[in-house]
């Protein structure tokens, strides 16, 4: 099912695989990478509300491999909704946990919060 949304994704069908994902969320809830490529394909469709609360599910279950991608779109959905001190408490938890990796890959998401911040 996961590979049918990404193909639909693929193909500009955001919410044909959104519909897709939340139906195998149905049957397997606590798939952690379901979760997380729901929440990024609500993400990219800026329904970060949405993006959010999938991110709190995904977090629930997730594998530490998988934990600084969640926590990533989590960043960015309180981003793009001004949370501003919710958002720094989470690039604050990404930092800390993974340091070398937060230093390579969340420039964007410290400008971004700078500026919002200001």
């Amino acid at each position: 099912m996961v590979i049918r949304a990404l193909l639909l994704q693929l193909h500009g069908d955001s919410a044909g695989a959104i519909e897709v994902l939340r139906r195998c969320l149905e049957r397997y809830p606590y798939a952690s990478d379901v979760w997380g490529n729901l929440a990024l394909f609500l993400l990219k469709d800026q329904k970060y509300s949405e993006a959010l609360e999938a991110t709190d599910k995904a977090s629930n279950w997730v594998q530490k491999w998988n934990a600084f991608n969640v926590m990533n779109i989590r960043l960015n959905c309180l981003l793009n909704l001004k949370r501003t001190a919710e958002a720094r408490n989470t690039l604050a938890d990404l930092e800390r946990v993974f340091p070398e990796r937060a230093a390579r890959e969340l420039t964007k998401e410290r400008v971004l919060l700078s500026a919002l911040s200001k």
